[in-house]
Order: structure tokens, then C-alpha cells, then sequence
């Protein structure tokens, strides 16, 4: 008898609670110290592009600022997803460290639509829970990164995860899309 793989929901949930054991060890140094090692492998990836959609961190979720304030630095536009519902289209709006931010739904720090304006990225920054070394990702479940991905096909696809989110298989449907790249604690997978 052939045993049932899990559900995306059933992964989803597997891979928080694995991801949050595997951070939540870590004291305050170690996580400075290894998003700063995220933020020199990510670095090269990111060579030519001049708008970087990023993600500002949640929880467990690799902590992005030493990129994102090395981004700002070298005047690399920088801009984050603006989240209005499950059917909205994708929207990433211009941002840079200290300008204003609003709170948003699931914990999301989003600008405000009022004053910052839409941009097109060049290059993503991505959170997931997991992945495959065949670049496979596994986000969420609204499909947000996967209909931005389809609205800017030509775009950089750069996933940042714990090495501990590696897997050797994940639930994949048709309409999810692989990335170029995936930055790890361990070093990145392309």
C-alpha cells in the first residue's frame, strides 16, 4: 500500500516549526553574523540589476537588512511587495531603510500606496519554507511570488532560506515557478 504524501498545507507546517527549532537556537551574534554571510553570497547574484524587490524578515525568516542596507549603499533601487488581497495582482512599490511603513496582513511591514510608487524589479528577493536543490520553492500559499514571477518573467529569482528548509521533495503544481538562485546559511544553490 502506497503511502500518502503530505498536502502543501501539511508541508507548510512541517517546515515552520522545523525552521523555527533550527533559528531559535541560535543566539543574537550567530544570526547577525549569518545574515551578513546571506548578504555576501546574495551579492553577486544580484551583479547588474537595478531595482531588487526584497522582503523585510518575519519570525524565523532570514533577517535580509545587512542586504538590504548594502543594496541602498551602492543606490540600488529597492522596493517592497504591497499586499491588498488573494486575487490582487502582484504590486512591489519603491522603499528604501527609514522611509515610512504600514502594517499590513500576516505580519507584513508594507509602504503606503498614498506615497510610494510602483516599480518594475529587475531582481527578487524571495522568503520561503522550503526548497529542492533543483531550485523547486515552496512559499506561503497565496501564489503571490509565483504571479510576480509570471508578471516580470525576466526577472532574477533569488530564494533566501536556512539550510534547513532543504528538501528532497515538495508538493509542486504546475503554476509554481523555479528559481535562479537560493542563498543559504550553507552556502547557495543555483
Amino acid at each position: 500500500m502506497a503511502v500518502p504524501s503530505p498536502t502543501k498545507a501539511e508541508f507548510r507546517a512541517w517546515l515552520r516549526k522545523l525552521r523555527d527549532v533550527y533559528v531559535g537556537s541560535w543566539s543574537l551574534p550567530d544570526r547577525c553574523a549569518n545574515a551578513a554571510r546571506f548578504a555576501e553570497r546574495a551579492l553577486p547574484l544580484l551583479a547588474g540589476a537595478k531595482t531588487v524587490a526584497v522582503y523585510l524578515p518575519i519570525g524565523t525568516e532570514v533577517d535580509t537588512l545587512p542586504l538590504i542596507g548594502i543594496l541602498d549603499a551602492q543606490g540600488v533601487a529597492l522596493a517592497l511587495p504591497f499586499y491588498s488581497g488573494l486575487k490582487a495582482p502582484p504590486l512591489f512599490l519603491a522603499w528604501k531603510p527609514g522611509d515610512t511603513l504600514l502594517s499590513g496582513p500576516m505580519g507584513l511591514r508594507q509602504p503606503d500606496p498614498a506615497t510610494a510608487a510602483a516599480v518594475d524589479p529587475d531582481a527578487f528577493i524571495v522568503p520561503l519554507l522550503g526548497y529542492t536543490e533543483a531550485l523547486d520553492r515552496l512559499g506561503y500559499g497565496a501564489g503571490y511570488y509565483d504571479r510576480a514571477f509570471a508578471a516580470w518573467p525576466d526577472a532574477k529569482r533569488i530564494g533566501i532560506a536556512w539550510d534547513c528548509q532543504k528538501s528532497r521533495w515538495l508538493p509542486i503544481d504546475p503554476w509554481d515557478v523555479r528559481l535562479h538562485a537560493i542563498v543559504t546559511d550553507e552556502g547557495v544553490v543555483s
